[in-house]
């Protein structure tokens, strides 16, 4: 099943085996190698307190209203995870990330993403530009790259059109160009 990012942020974590909510869902962390959703946090109570986090792999089912886990024992500290860690330090976050192209045109920020809840995959993202907001469609396919700067696309058939206020990004994000 395909959802919405969006939809799941703040919705409840229900643990399967006694059905008692076990905390609500902050943010959702990808990995930036291959659009895999790794984890969700769990929204903290007070600032000071370390992130827990939750699993894809020990989700039994995402849905609208929220998310089901095997057992209360799928939430742990963020620590305990160095995948989820590492990214976590990296500050890859893709909600809100800018979205350029592979020539540097900036296009947006990333408003949504849809995922698949089986596995995982980072199936497409939406993207809004800042001022008109136009939407566009991005199919995760043509993602060349996601670190803490944004998201570089690969334009489509290497010619996209831009209205002329856009402009250039030169040099500061430093993405690696894409190897094909």
């Amino acid at each position: 099943m395909l959802l919405y990012a969006s939809k799941l942020v703040g919705k409840n974590i229900i643990d399967s085996l006694t059905l008692h909510k076990i905390g609500t869902t902050g943010s959702i962390i990808i990995d930036p190698n291959n659009g895999q959703v790794l984890a969700f946090t769990l929204n903290k109570k007070f600032f000071w307190e370390k992130p827990l986090i939750l699993t894809m792999q020990d989700v039994s089912g995402a849905y609208i209203d929220g998310i089901v886990v095997r057992s209360i024992e799928s939430i742990v500290p963020i620590d305990e995870v160095v995948r989820v860690k590492k990214v976590w330090d990296q500050k890859i976050f893709l909600l809100k990330a800018r979205v350029t192209t592979q020539n540097g045109n900036r296009i947006g920020y990333i408003e949504d993403f849809i995922f698949d809840t089986v596995d995982g995959r980072l199936a497409t993202i939406v993207v809004k530009k800042l001022f008109s907001g136009e939407r566009r469609i991005i199919n995760a396919n043509r993602i060349i790259s996601i670190d803490r700067y944004g998201v570089v696309v690969r334009d489509l058939l290497g010619k996209v059109e831009f209205t002329p206020s856009s402009k250039k990004i030169k040099g500061e994000v430093g993405f690696s160009p894409a190897v094909e």
